[in-house]
């Protein structure tokens, strides 16, 4: 059903105001699978037995970005990112972070990278944000942090189709400097290898330098493997999109389970999967649902309701698979799916 307010609702009414009234009445459209779904779920965190993503070009010793190499000849020294729409990478800089400290600067490098070769392009629109205090990015006062462009990005050419280059950005920081984001859009295939910091163009040493990744690297898909966020997102599909799905064709029973971020009355559960047995694709066999307070004492198990359909290997068919459980109260709710045979998917789970 569709959910306003919080509320189900059967059916929408658009008003519309002006100097004519267009000949609009009811709109009636059934989907499947909306192309975006809110629920109670949607955008929380999830646990699950499935096979993960591997990062393309990880960070791969968790500090790369500050190890003092700003290049290599392929692509071993550089951190990737693709299919997204903005980087963003979280400086932490402690208690040292003040004028005179051990972390202070006035100049930050960011060594990139471009080929055309391999769709690998300079970042387009390249920020920095020094903080002046506490700071989160998306919340706040713009006020409270400065904002530094960058200089023209200088580069080196390596041969007809790639350079290197380095992005400049000559800060005046605040007082006191607690954080720094880098944030920039990208075009294709976004590569950077090293921060390098300096002050009155010599080096200040990034050992005590933390960072995190606000946008995680790019993932190469392992068969199906999940990114610990698609069976959230609300995003399901109401067709075949390989990379909108997660699955297993090792008989094992898939394990998910939801944090709601705290105790919640939740009524239903579905399971979006797949049938019809094209490309191996089935039905799950069984799924059962469980509620608990704090993940540890559970309470008894939901069946799941799978549609019943002819498996003729003649079409994929969407199959919303529900359970009710009408007065339930729950922050944690587990799913355990069998496959039949053959491939097991799933696209989205919702809880409502």
């Amino acid at each position: 059903p569709l959910r306003l307010n919080g509320e189900n609702a059967d059916a929408l009414r658009l008003t519309f105001s002006g100097p004519k009234r267009p000949p609009v009445g009811r709109i009636d459209r059934d989907f499947p699978l909306p192309p975006r779904r809110i629920s109670l779920s949607t955008g929380k965190s999830y646990s699950s037995n499935l096979p993960t993503q591997a990062a393309t070009y990880p960070d791969r010793t968790g500090r790369q970005l500050l190890d003092g190499i700003t290049r290599s000849p392929g692509f071993s020294a550089y951190v990737g990112w693709h299919g997204v729409g903005r980087v963003e990478i979280l400086f932490d800089f402690g208690p040292a972070g003040k004028e005179g400290g051990s972390v202070y600067f006035d100049e930050v490098l960011v060594h990139t990278r471009q080929d055309r070769s391999a769709a690998v392009n300079f970042p387009p629109d390249p920020l920095l944000f020094l903080s002046a205090g506490e700071f989160q990015p998306g919340i706040g006062d713009p006020a409270a942090f400065e904002v530094a462009l960058p200089d023209k990005i200088k580069t080196e050419h390596l041969n007809v189709k790639s350079d290197y280059g380095v992005v400049r950005f000559a800060v005046k920081p605040p007082d006191k400097m607690d954080r720094m984001l880098f944030s920039s859009s990208l075009e294709a295939w976004l590569m950077i290898s090293e921060f390098e910091f300096r002050r009155g163009g010599n080096p200040v040493p990034g050992n005590r330098f933390q960072y995190r990744f606000l946008t995680p690297p790019a993932r190469t898909r392992s068969g199906y493997g999940d990114d610990g966020r698609l069976l959230t997102d609300g995003e399901g599909t109401d067709a075949w999109t390989a990379s909108k799905v997660v699955g297993v064709n090792d008989g094992r029973p898939i394990e998910v389970i939801i944090d709601l971020g705290r105790t919640l009355t939740p009524s239903r559960a579905t399971v979006w999967s797949f049938g019809g047995g094209v490309n191996g694709i089935y039905a799950p066999k069984s799924a059962r649902v469980a509620l608990s307070d704090d993940k540890v004492v559970w309470g008894d198990w939901y069946p799941v309701t799978i549609p019943a359909l002819t498996e003729d290997r003649q079409s994929l068919v969407v199959l919303p698979c529900r359970a009710e459980f009408p007065g339930g109260k729950a922050r944690y709710v587990k799913f355990e799916i069998q496959g039949a045979r053959g491939w097991c998917m799933l696209s989205e789970i919702s809880v409502d």
